[in-house]
Formats: structure tokens, sequence, C-alpha cells
């Protein structure tokens, strides 16, 4: 079965010769109590409205003018737009292929009778700008070489009804804002994963009080001196697997100057890192008080970091917060934009708004980048004329190229699928399939792709994170994260351990036995200890922590549990396994025929 795909010529052809009719000419001389003009008319012409033959919506008299059938016994009619409609576009969002209108007819030919029938096969289709169903009835344009769709007027980014989209002219997508009027517009997305928002921020904003680096070469946010350093020999480049990022936004370090601790401690900061405002005010996510800059999580949060308020993210960078409140924000939340632009939506502002001012109560909000829903209390970035919304990760944190040590060309962040089928997508990083629809990163040439959470993991150390089905939406949960640090549990635990992203080789937590997968995790390399962060102590002193750190100590020493027990006051934990298996019998003998 297959459907027949018709131009729009073909539709708009007609025996008979077509008429321009303007419905409003008799409203342009118009004066109120003007003799010549009978009211009851214009009245009668305001109440015009027929059905168009092209696309089906009605005409009227707002829509001005329309074309009829010039025999009078024929009513053929249809929009001035719908005769005129260009059947080739290059539109902005999708500029590697051509699009072309189409339209299917409910019908569908039998390959071995060549009999026509009528269709009730569903068209799953969807726009790529408004992520809603096209039916089969709906003009659309289509790209030839993927499974590229849009309305006819998402293609035209407007807001307006159906038809009314052609009444200012050529019907091309227009900009709704003029770059003059706001110079400081900040256009995403950025250029590469090195790339910041933060100097953008210092040059433009007006700030008071600034951090910075002190005449002995100390900073407060680190216990040793801090070295300028020039050098780009040793910047962060996976194509070497070198990873080298700030300790202040967790970003990349591409380019120089940066800072580095003198004592080799694995502690740098970008130039511009160490020149952070020191108060933040009137701050759109909490703007009754003021937002301090903090160089380390408070005490219970100074292993495992912080939770933003604004984008929900685990961070263990530099923050700010409100000291009445304790409302948190990283580093890139407290500089987010007011307005900005994106590649994939190009001609219309996103404006920032709370979703819970937009949200309807008949239907939730999705990002058009990954699909998920916005939470009510979430920040996210609105097209005002279309219904067209970003969350704020997704229109903030994804680089528009990204770097792969596999391959030799940049990847480019792709806002539609590139190839004819599903199945020939597959991620580079986690080797699981992905889904073309959403936002991920493809090279032309090369023909890999990445999911767009998966882009930060390209280092062989942090494979295997993302497992569930929203790890690899969007962006990487732990973009915010930097790890490799050693944290010392003095008493509870008598090695050091690390703090790390749960793989599937972690296996289960020695606590709770849960996954570790796609979770942090603490894990000593020493006795194969590992656990969830939750699991663990809340501070270095966790009675749960020490227990099970000496039961580990007691087994490898080969001392019994119970001597060391027996010389603290700690009560005994028994834990059960998740299954129960039955004992093994092959050992049992029959004899003289019983068992």
């Amino acid at each position: 079965m297959e459907f027949k795909e018709v131009q729009p010529k073909e539709i708009i052809q007609h025996d008979h010769p077509l008429i321009l009719e303007d419905l409003q000419l008799m409203y342009q001389n118009y004066q109120e109590d003007d003799d010549d003009f009978d009211d009851q008319d214009l009245i009668n012409m305001q109440k015009f409205e027929c059905k168009c033959d092209v696309c089906g919506y009605r005409i009227d008299w707002y829509h001005r003018y329309y074309y009829r059938c010039s025999q009078s016994s024929c009513s053929y009619s249809l929009h001035k737009s719908c005769r005129e409609l260009s059947t080739t576009l290059r539109f902005p969002a999708h500029l590697v292929h051509t699009l072309r209108l189409k339209k299917s007819l409910n019908s569908w030919s039998c390959h071995s009778c060549l009999t026509e029938h009528l269709a009730v096969i569903p068209y799953h289709s969807k726009c790529r700008i408004c992520v809603t169903s096209i039916s089969e009835r709906d003009w659309r344009y289509k790209c030839s070489k993927c499974r590229y769709y849009v309305h006819l007027d998402c293609a035209l980014s407007r807001g307006e009804p159906f038809m009314s989209i052609f009444s200012h002219g050529t019907g091309k997508s227009d900009k709704n804002f003029k770059a003059a009027d706001y110079p400081n517009l900040l256009h995403y997305p950025l250029p590469d994963d090195s790339y910041n928002i933060i100097p953008h921020h210092l040059l433009r904003g007006d700030y008071r009080h600034f951090d910075q680096i002190k005449s002995d070469n100390m900073h407060p946010s680190h216990p040793h001196p801090l070295l300028l350093i020039n050098a780009p020999g040793t910047l962060h480049n996976p194509m070497e697997r070198i990873k080298l990022l700030c300790n202040g936004c967790v970003r990349p370090i591409t380019t120089t100057p940066l800072y580095g601790c003198t004592m080799r401690c694995n502690f740098f900061l970008h130039e511009w890192c160490t020149r952070l405002p020191s108060e933040l005010e009137n701050h759109p996510g909490h703007p009754l008080h003021p937002l301090s800059l903090f160089h380390s999580p408070p005490s219970e949060l100074a292993y495992t970091g912080f939770k933003c308020n604004i984008c929900g993210l685990c961070c263990n960078g530099f923050g700010y917060v409100c000291s009445v409140c304790d409302y948190l924000v990283d580093v890139h939340c407290g500089f987010i934009p007011e307005r900005l632009t994106h590649e994939a939506h190009p001609n219309h502002l996103l404006s920032r708004v709370e979703a819970s001012s937009i949200q309807s109560t008949s239907s939730t909000l999705a990002c058009h980048a990954c699909g998920i829903t916005i939470n009510g209390g979430e920040f996210c970035f609105r097209c005002g004329f279309c219904d067209f919304y970003l969350d704020n990760r997704c229109a903030l944190h994804l680089p528009k190229t990204i770097k792969n040590k596999y391959d030799r060309h940049r990847l480019k962040l792709s806002y539609s699928p590139i190839e004819n089928h599903k199945s020939e997508y597959f991620c580079e990083v986690c080797e699981e399939e992905l889904i073309p629809e959403i936002w991920f990163y493809h090279c032309q040439e090369c023909g890999q792709s990445i999911h767009s959470a998966c882009a930060p993991l390209i280092l062989r150390s942090e494979q295997g994170v993302n497992d569930s089905l929203n790890d690899w939406r969007g962006v990487c949960k732990f973009i915010n994260m930097k790890f490799g640090r050693l944290v010392t549990f003095y008493r509870s635990h008598p090695h050091p351990m690390l703090l790390i992203p749960g793989t599937k080789i972690h296996g289960r937590c020695s606590f709770c036995f849960g996954e570790l997968q796609s979770l942090l995790i603490f894990k000593c390399y020493t006795c194969k200890l590992a656990f969830h962060v939750s699991c663990g102590p809340k501070n270095p002193h966790g009675r749960f922590l020490g227990l099970l750190g000496r039961l580990m100590l007691a087994r490898k020493r080969r001392i019994k549990p119970k001597e060391e027990l027996e010389h603290h006051e700690t009560a005994i934990v028994t834990f059960y396994p998740n299954e129960v298996m039955r004992p093994v019998t092959g050992h049992w003998k029959i004899v003289d025929g019983q068992p």
C-alpha cells in the first residue's frame, strides 16, 4: 500500500478561469453616515464566508482576497495564498535539504489487484516545530531525503490561524525583532563545548564587587597558591584524551590564560572565573534577597555538591546562595539570560518564562529538544508567536559542535533526522540506539552520531553512565560535576574514596543493594566498597559507613566480625540478599532405593 502525494498545481488546476475578489474593496472608501453606502451591504459582506477547495479552511472577510470561479454555476473557491503557495522551501532549521510542499490523498492502491481504496491508515508523522501530529489531510512541507515534516503555518513561523499567515505578503519566515533593538542579544547554541557565557556577562554587567586573586596568588576557593598559566600544551582536548575542567564553572578549559594549583592537586580555574561578582541582586529566580558567591558547597554538601534550584542539576563547582532562604544556583544559572535566539528557531525571540505561568490545565509543556516535560516551577524559553519551548538546560548547555576522539571532524548539533531509517542511528559513546527526532550530534562526513547527553562522556572513563530513557535525552545530568576528587571519611573508613558517576561495572550498592548506574556513588578502590551517595554518611563520621568499613576491613585482615564488634557500641546490622537460592542437592545419594 502507498499514499499518493500530490503537488499543489495538480489540485489548483480548474476547468474555468478564476477571478480575484477583494472582500474589503467596499470598506476602503466607507465613511459613517455616508448616504452612498448601504450599511446592510457592508454587514453582509463582513458575514461572507465560503470553503477553500484546496486547504479545506474557510474564506472570510478578514482574508480579504480570494479566487472564485468565473462561472456562476460553479462554487470553486480558494484563498489567494493557496493559489500562490511555494512548492519548495529552504527552511532555516533544516538547511541540509530542500522541503517540498506535499499533501496525501485519502486513498491507497492494492499492489495485487490495483484497486483503489479509501485510507483508514493512520499517518504517524509529527511536525518538527510544534511536535503535534500531521493529518493526512494537512498541507505540509516534507523533506524527500529524511523524515522531516512541518506544518505549513509552522514552517512559515507565524502564530496566526492557518491561512492568515500570508496576510503580510510573501509568506516567508520573517523576523519578529530588530537586531539593533537588542545589541546584547545572545545567540545559541554557543560555538563549541569550550565556549562559556560567563565572560560575556562579566563584560556587560554592572557589578560592584568581584572575586579576585590576591597579591600572594591566593584565592579564597583554594588553600594553595595559584599560578597563572599561558602555555597551551595541557588544555582540554578529547582527541588527545586530556581532560581539564574548571573547578568554578565545571566547563572545559581550552583557552589561556588559566590558573592552576602550584601543588598540582588538579585544581584549575578559568581566568574569568576568578573575577566572578561576589553578589547578585534581583535574580529572576529569587528577587527577594541578594545571592552571595560561594566557592564550596555548605559543609553537609561539601563532598557531593548541591542541587541548583534553576536547572535542577547537581553541581560541585562555584555557586550563589541566599543566606536567608538557602536558595542555591550554580554560576551558569546565576547569569541566566532574559532573551535569546536559537538556531533551531532562528527568526523569533525566545523569552525566559516560568513554565507555571503559561502551562494550561489541559496539557503539559514539552521541550522541543529532548521531549521531556517541563515542570511548572522551571524556567524555560518560549517563542511568543509559536508553540515552541526549550527547557533551560537544552537551550543554554548544548554547544553547537563537539569533538569526538573517534572522528577527525567536529560533530554538529542536529535538530532533525539526517538519514532515512531510525535503525541507522546509534550513539558512538554508549553504543545504544538513538531517536533521530530528538536533538543529537552528527558528523555528516563520517555518519557518526552521539546522544546530546553523552557528549560530555566521550572520555572512556565515563562510558556507561546513562541508563534510563531520560538519561540520554537533553543534557548530561553530571555536566556540572567534576569527578576524580579523593574524599577521606577519617574514622568512618580507612581508605580514601572517589566520588564518581556509577556505571554498569560498579554493580550494586554495598548498603541497599540497588543499582549504581546513572547515580552519584563513592568508590573505594582498595577494598572495592561502592555505595550510593544517598546511602553514605551525611558527615565524615557517619556510624553506618563506619560499621560497614570495619566489617570490610575485618574480612580483609581475616578477623572475625564478632571480635571486631565487641569493642564498639554499634548495633549489628543484618543484610538480606535480593533473592533466596535453593540449596544444591546434587551430592545426595540413593540408598536401597530410598532417598
